[in-house]
């Protein structure tokens, strides 16, 4: 007499989420933590990249250095303009280090605002010609 039993498993296909996990917001609950933030990492990455100026473009801004650090993570750029461009010096440092849970707000709040702090960029502009010059300057002048 053979016997077999066959079973039936029904996989969860819906989760429950909260308004913030699809928002960049915090959570009020989020920000009451249990225990310490712990990173395990540790690394330093440097990178230097150099722009060279196309023939005809003037620098017209060049964003502000930065040097952004939160304990366990660093963030450091450096704009240095050079006599045909520019040259952007970036290093990144991330400590192994554990922080108390009292910190969480802090920690978030620099990491939602990090990318506005670092996305800056690099204006060009194309430089006019000598009689574009004289010609753009007698228009403002007479349409004063």
């Amino acid at each position: 007499l053979d016997l077999f039993s066959i079973f039936f498993f029904k996989q969860k296909t819906a989760y429950e989420i909260k308004e913030c996990d699809w928002s960049s917001d915090v959570c009020s609950s989020d920000l009451e933590r249990k225990s310490p933030i712990f990173y395990p990492g540790n690394s330093l990455k440097e990178k230097t990249t150099t722009y060279h100026l196309p023939e005809g473009f003037r620098i017209s801004y060049i964003p502000k250095n930065f040097n952004l650090d939160i304990g366990f993570f660093s963030a450091k750029r450096e704009y240095k303009k050079k006599k045909d461009g520019i040259v952007v010096s970036e290093v990144t440092r991330e400590r192994r280090l554990e922080l108390p849970k009292e910190d969480y707000k802090k920690i978030k709040d620099f990491f939602n605002q990090l990318p506005q702090k670092t996305s800056q960029r690099i204006v060009l502009k194309r430089i006019k010609p000598w009689w574009q010059e004289i010609k753009d300057t007698l228009f403002k002048i007479i349409r004063k």
